[in-house]
This record gives structure tokens, C-alpha cells and sequence, in this order.
């Protein structure tokens, strides 16, 4: 079962991805999730103060998921940035549904809003 996630709410400072550091640090928290929970991750968007998953969770495991990855951007962007407190307002939403739904069409599905792509190359791996 695929599922696309986002967070709810906006975040607390409004920006969670100042510059490609913070980007970076979000790929590798997310990274080190993904293998700790075996998800397969299909597709993201870091958007300037959320960002949108497709990922597929063999295990049913997402909420265990969230909470790691959450826990550990959350961690990482507040001692980088002197921060305190949730990064988020709320939980994740997630919309599940078959791989022909998700895939083919998640924008209307989990009504993805439009996004002005900024420059940015990251990877994964830590490769640009």
C-alpha cells in the first residue's frame, strides 16, 4: 500500500529549509528513517515550510515512520538553529491508496498545491 504524507500545519518559524544545509540535513534524517524502517520512498517535495512524501510502507509502519523522521528533523533543525519545541503545528496527513492511485495521479488525490521549484540538487545518498 502506497501513501502520501505532510505535514498539517505550517511551521512554527515558517521556513524549515533556509538553504542547503538545511535541505541536506532533512535528506539524511529522512535517509536513516527510510532504512530503519524498511519504507520505500517513490517521491518527495520540500516545499519552503513542508514538504510532501510517496512512500510505501511493506511493514504498516508509517506511524512509527513519522515519528522517527519527525523527531529527528525536528532535533536537527532546532540545535543547528537554536531552536526549541515542535517544528510543526499538528500531525501529518496521510492519504493512502493503491500504486495506480498514488503514482499516477497523487495531486488530485491529496490535493498537492501548486509549487514554484526552487534551484536545489540533493540526493539520498549525499550525492548532489
Amino acid at each position: 500500500m502506497l501513501t502520501t504524507t505532510s505535514p498539517v500545519g505550517v511551521t512554527i518559524d515558517e521556513r524549515i529549509f533556509r538553504d542547503d544545509r538545511d535541505r541536506t540535513l532533512f535528506l539524511e534524517k529522512l535517509r536513516v528513517s527510510i532504512e530503519i524502517y524498511d519504507v520505500m520512498l517513490h517521491a518527495y517535495v520540500l516545499m519552503g515550510n513542508h514538504f510532501h512524501l510517496i512512500a510505501e510502507t511493506p511493514k504498516a509502519n508509517l506511524s512509527e515512520f513519522m515519528r522517527h523522521f519527525n523527531m529527528g528533523i525536528t532535533g536537527g533543525y532546532n540545535r543547528r538553529h537554536r531552536g526549541v519545541g515542535h517544528l510543526y503545528q499538528g500531525r501529518y496527513k496521510a492519504c493512502v491508496g493503491g500504486e495506480r492511485q498514488l503514482l499516477v495521479g497523487a495531486q488530485p488525490l491529496c490535493s498537492f498545491e501548486s509549487v514554484r521549484i526552487m534551484p536545489w540538487k540533493g540526493r539520498l545518498d549525499g550525492s548532489s
